[in-house]
């Protein structure tokens, strides 16, 4: 079985290391971005098929990463969940507009970590 190609967008070390440990080896093949700036390179060349995007982040929001994928790559298929520590409806509703799949708010436990994730992408694909 071919792995999902899953781009985590994180700069905090810590955090980096919940989500490497967290995530199934068997399913994810995992990159990491450590801010805004280097996830959009990333995203370019690698095409994710799915990508873990924070929002507080250096250099370029991770709010701004989104509308860049939707918006300067019109970019639609790629399944995008938001996980941050910002849960106010406002945070939620503006990346709303921006396609997400899903919001998922820190500290998140380890075990939902793979089955969310996996959900959000096939309600992607049986949708689209």
């Amino acid at each position: 079985m071919e792995k999902i190609k899953l781009l985590i967008v994180e700069d905090n070390k810590f955090d980096q290391k919940f989500f490497d440990h967290s995530l199934s080896e068997s399913v994810f093949e995992k990159r990491f971005a450590e801010n805004g700036t280097k996830a959009l390179k990333v995203y370019e060349d690698w095409k994710p098929d799915i990508i873990l995007l924070d929002l507080m982040l250096p250099e370029k929001s991770g709010y701004n990463v989104l509308k860049d994928i939707r918006d300067k790559h019109e970019d639609l298929s790629t399944t995008i969940i938001i996980v941050s520590s910002l849960s106010n409806s406002e945070d939620i509703r503006q990346c709303a507009k921006y396609g997400i799949q899903g919001y998922l708010v820190k500290p998140i436990k380890p075990k939902e970590l793979d089955e969310k994730i996996l959900k959000y992408h096939g309600d992607r694909h049986r949708n689209s």
